[in-house]
């Protein structure tokens, strides 16, 4: 890939004022980003940096979970590879790997999806900042066809103030492979 940790960032962050490569502006709701095959790695750098993805209702598009990789650095194993920010991302098609956490959902909005992700060499796959959505049937989280192995948790939902109630905070999983895993899932709501 000839695109920066700092460039893709920058067409991720909601900001106009920041550009990507060749002033590539930012994704707007309803865009993909297209990573191509290659290993996408972040640099080692004392700031612990991110991909981060600070514009709702977009598609963070791998060229497969066997092609496109994105990787914290091996000397900062203290990272979080992906930190998602907003609401209504998806995140479909890459690998996850070497670092501390591999997803972080820093909000508190449903509609997230991560759908044909592989993710190892991690401590936690995804931790989700999860909030109580009221009765809805309707899960704040999809997980579908993820291989998932050798990490210490494999979902995780942090409890932030207060528990999220199992009766309306959801979590659906489906078509997963999880494989030597310590905790399958801490803190979970209800997963259906």
């Amino acid at each position: 890939p000839t695109w920066t940790y700092q460039e893709i960032n920058n067409i991720m962050d909601g900001n106009p004022a920041t550009l990507g490569k060749n002033n590539t502006s930012d994704v707007t709701s309803g865009n993909t980003v297209h990573f191509a095959v290659g290993n996408y790695i972040l640099p080692a750098i004392p700031s612990q940096p991110s991909f981060e993805v600070r514009v709702p209702n977009i598609t963070l598009q791998g060229a497969g979970r066997y092609s496109t990789t994105l990787k914290g650095h091996p000397d900062s194993s203290s990272a979080i590879v992906l930190k998602v920010h907003k609401p209504g991302v998806a995140i479909c098609d890459l690998d996850i790997r070497d670092a501390f956490q591999g997803i972080s959902f820093l909000n508190d909005y449903a509609s997230n999806t991560v759908d044909r992700v592989n993710a190892s060499n991690l401590d936690s796959f995804a931790i989700f900042r999860n909030k109580d959505v009221g009765p809805n049937p309707v899960p704040t989280i999809i997980f579908n066809a993820l291989y998932v192995s050798g990490l210490n948790d494999g979902l995780k939902f942090d409890v932030v103030a207060t528990p999220p109630n199992d009766q309306t905070s959801r979590a659906r999983l489906t078509n997963s492979t999880f494989s030597a895993i310590n905790n399958f899932g801490v803190q979970p709501p209800r997963i259906s």
